[in-house]
């Protein structure tokens, strides 16, 4: 994973990448939570896709598309927060806007592949990166 905040890029070591999912009463969704560190920043990627009926809730796939956060608006689909290492302290940003873009899963390798984009603080820190075959877990 590469990623970039306030112009500086970094190449990230994945922490951890789990695929999830919750069963409603009106179906199924699916989560795909990622966390990536560098000696700069952490960056956490969470990513919510459904509805899903019962048969589909239990496979691996996302639909490959734009997922979008937005605080001002309330949309949930793609949040992505940074934290900035201060003295080996990361303090967390609060996010204003961010999109996850999904081009690529491997269900069977457990892959995926994709690009990002958040606003923080007002929209005065901003940050993007990319994504190529990064690895996933999927808990039942």
């Amino acid at each position: 994973m590469t990623g970039t905040v306030q112009n500086t890029t970094r190449s990230l070591n994945l922490s951890t990448s789990t695929l999830f999912r919750q069963q409603l009463d009106s179906g199924g969704v699916k989560f795909l939570s990622m966390e990536a560190v560098s000696d700069s920043f952490k960056l956490v990627l969470n990513l919510m896709d459904g509805t899903y009926s019962d048969p589909a809730i239990s496979n691996d796939s996302l639909k490959l598309k734009t997922y979008v956060y937005s605080k001002s608006r309330r949309l949930q689909g793609g949040l992505v927060v940074a934290a900035m290492n201060n003295e080996g302290v990361f303090t967390y940003l609060n996010t204003d806007t961010s999109a996850i873009t999904l081009t690529f899963i491997n269900t069977k390798l457990k892959k995926v592949s994709g690009t990002f984009y958040f606003e923080a603080e007002g929209h005065k820190v901003t940050g993007s990166g990319t994504f190529r075959n990064a690895c996933y877990v999927t808990l039942p």
